[in-house]
């Protein structure tokens, strides 16, 4: 693959989500364990923010095993809305 692989990643909440400071905390946190190699910024006001689905803006290229757990995380915190 050309590019370098990404570090950071810019998760954005849906709107449906009520963005706590609690959720976003703990939505960090289960995403530093899943992802210990990466850094995460929780943006529930981005710009790119959708309705339904969280919407995820990395800095690089992800390996398929990071989108695994990536969307593992996200979709235990899809089901709490």
């Amino acid at each position: 693959m050309a590019g370098r692989q990404a570090t950071k990643m810019i998760v954005v909440p849906p709107r449906m989500c009520v963005a706590t400071a609690k959720l976003v905390g703990d939505l960090a946190g289960e995403l530093r364990v899943a992802l210990p190699g990466y850094q995460f910024q929780i943006a529930p006001d981005y710009i790119g923010r959708q309705s339904r689905e969280f919407f995820v803006e990395p800095d690089g290229w992800v390996p398929d095993e990071a989108i695994a757990a990536l969307s593992s995380v996200l979709a235990r915190y899809g089901d709490k809305l």
